[in-house]
């Protein structure tokens, strides 16, 4: 069996434009994490609080746990999304561990992850996000769904700097990343 190459959703969009040859002096990077992948976790009916227990991650939605193979981002009882670079690996032991507690969906082909950071990141997302990003509100390792210039988007607070992981559906990475770029030539 021939083996599939992925592709990205951004790739041979025009650089020149883009934010990573952007001059630090705009205040915000943004960068595509291709070394990431996606997985849903979506718990059975009454079993949300057995898949955390098994995987050791929160069931409070908003509050991300950081462990040494995965991001977890709770969104909702008994929802998760898992964000590694650890592969398919990984994933056969987390099916293992919620083997009848959840189902594990590969959302890798679905997503692009996008990194936004520097000291104007906050001010380039508020353009075009409904929630209330300060720091004390919004602190390190929170996260939300929520509409980012029209685009579906979870947004993960990653640190002070601050840095935000923007999961969006690959069908609208150029459109965000755009969006992005303009957003941030403004700051």
């Amino acid at each position: 069996m021939r083996e599939l190459t992925r592709t990205y959703p951004l790739h041979g969009i025009d650089e020149s434009a883009g934010p990573g040859n952007r001059p630090a002096s705009s205040g915000v990077t943004i960068a595509e994490r291709c070394d990431i992948e996606t997985w849903q976790v979506l718990a059975r009916r009454y079993q949300s609080d057995a898949v955390a227990n098994a995987l050791g991650i929160s069931a409070t939605p908003g509050r991300v746990t950081l462990d040494y193979r995965f991001t977890a981002l709770p969104l909702a009882p008994g929802y998760w999304m898992l964000l590694t670079s650890n592969g398919k690996s990984l994933m056969h032991e987390i099916n293992t561990r919620v083997d009848g507690l959840a189902y594990v969906s590969d959302q890798s082909h679905a997503r692009v992850v996008l990194r936004l950071s520097g000291p104007k990141a906050r001010t380039v997302l508020s353009k075009g996000c409904r929630l209330d990003l300060d720091g004390e509100i919004f602190a390190t390792d929170s996260c939300a769904q929520t509409s980012i210039a029209e685009v579906s988007t979870l947004i993960h607070r990653v640190d002070d700097a601050p840095s935000y992981d923007l999961i969006v559906p690959s069908g609208y990475a150029c459109a965000f990343w755009h969006w992005l770029v303009m957003s941030a030539g403004g700051v």
